[in-house]
């Protein structure tokens, strides 16, 4: 059941990939809202909520296992937030985020890139695929709520984190045309409150 569920998010997550241009602009909601004072994944609207008062683009959507789920620009990437830790038959008091991002870089990137990226962002972690793909996987523990000030600082971070493995994967003079991440979905219907790695496809 878990890999049936699998094969199917990333199957969509192809699909998705595949009807985005690498350097297109999704068509995402980034009409300014007030941001609340707590952000939590108890709460997938006042995720997007924040998301968007913070001046991203972020539109709410679930996966097939019927979770929560954020189609999210990040500055000049596409990204996945993913909802953890849910109730799993409400799909509902999730308790943790994970942004990911699919990168497929144009020049070379292995585990020295890989490396310098983990001695600068302790919060991501990165994974190279067999298809050279790099997914970088930024996890955040919310429980009840983060105040608004500590939401802004790990977006912030994330944003960085996103930018640095970008500089690394493309090259400088491919500018705006560089490619960017496809997304790749990934979920399971409970996961345990640890770092996950996003699966391959063999």
């Amino acid at each position: 059941m878990k890999s049936r569920r699998i094969a199917a998010f990333l199957a969509l997550g192809s699909a998705f990939a595949a009807s985005v241009p690498a350097h297109a602009s999704m068509n995402l909601d980034t009409e300014p809202v007030a941001l609340a004072r707590q952000v939590s994944a108890t709460s997938p609207d006042g995720v997007v909520a924040a998301l968007r008062s913070l001046g991203y683009g972020a539109d709410l959507t679930a996966d097939d296992a019927g979770e929560p789920l954020i189609n999210a620009r990040i500055g000049k990437w596409q990204t996945f937030v993913l909802f953890y830790d849910c109730d799993a038959k409400m799909h509902d008091n999730c308790q943790s985020l994970q942004f990911s991002a699919s990168f497929t870089p144009d020049k070379p990137f292995g585990p020295q890139e890989a490396a310098a990226f983990a001695r600068d962002y302790r919060f991501g972690a990165l994974t190279i695929g067999t298809d050279k793909s790099v997914v970088l996987s930024w996890d955040v523990v919310t429980g009840g709520g983060l105040d608004s000030s500590v939401f802004r600082k790990v977006v912030e971070n994330c944003s960085f984190a996103l930018d640095n493995v970008g500089a690394l994967a493309f090259n400088e003079d491919t500018g705006a045309d560089a490619k960017r991440p496809s997304p790749r979905r990934r979920r399971c219907a409970r996961c345990p409150p640890r770092r996950l790695r996003p699966p391959r496809a063999s």
